[in-house]
């Protein structure tokens, strides 16, 4: 049982057995929401906003500063997930992908309904438990200028979407998408392995 959830826990890393790119992880996140989205009942219109932020959640990863910090092989990059253990979180200065992603995923949140946006923007940012209510104005692909704003945006939108939906509902849509994440950061582990002879 422990080494279970020693397993579930590492889900959550940027580390895993296996290279996984980030096109890979997108896409196979973007199914399970919408598997997870059938088998919860979900409404079409929260099914399309589930779907949306797996689409971009990670797209922050694709950093310079991210896979070097990672340790990401340079000829397989951007990945989201990387299989070693030279990860070195302090490289980073402060930078979290969540907040890249929240300002690379602009076009796809501006496609959603304008109800949910601010929740599709919230729950990509805070699916590591950052933006509750705040977040560092980090971006090594983004000015000052632009990160500010974007950061200042967190605190009040985490206000908003507290009072409608409560502790608790808010909680269960940041929940969703790290289920979601996790299980596509699964997927590539399920796989049997590509052996060379058979390509």
């Amino acid at each position: 049982m422990e080494k279970k959830l020693t397993v579930e826990a590492d889900r959550d890393a940027a580390r895993s057995s296996r290279n996984q790119r980030i096109d890979d992880h997108h896409s196979w996140a973007e199914n399970e929401a919408a598997a997870m989205a059938e088998a919860l009942s979900l409404s079409a219109e929260y099914r399309l906003l589930l779907c949306a932020a797996s689409r971009v959640h990670d797209l922050g990863k694709d950093r310079e500063l991210w896979q070097t910090a990672m340790g990401a092989p340079r000829a397989e990059r951007p990945l989201a997930k990387v299989a070693n253990n030279r990860a070195n979180g302090r490289a980073l200065n402060g930078y979290r992908h969540e907040f890249g992603s929240l300002g690379d995923g602009e076009t796809v949140f501006n496609s959603l309904p304008g109800e949910l946006r601010d929740l599709a923007r919230h729950i990509v940012v805070a699916h590591h438990g950052f933006a509750r209510p705040v977040i560092a104005a980090k971006d090594p692909d983004t000015p000052p200028s632009l990160a500010t704003p974007r950061a200042r945006e967190a605190a009040p939108r985490f206000t908003r979407l507290r009072a409608h939906w409560g502790p608790w509902g808010l909680a269960w849509w940041e929940t969703l998408l790290r289920a979601v994440d996790w299980k596509a950061s699964a997927a590539l582990d399920l796989m049997p392995a590509q052996n060379s002879k058979d390509q």
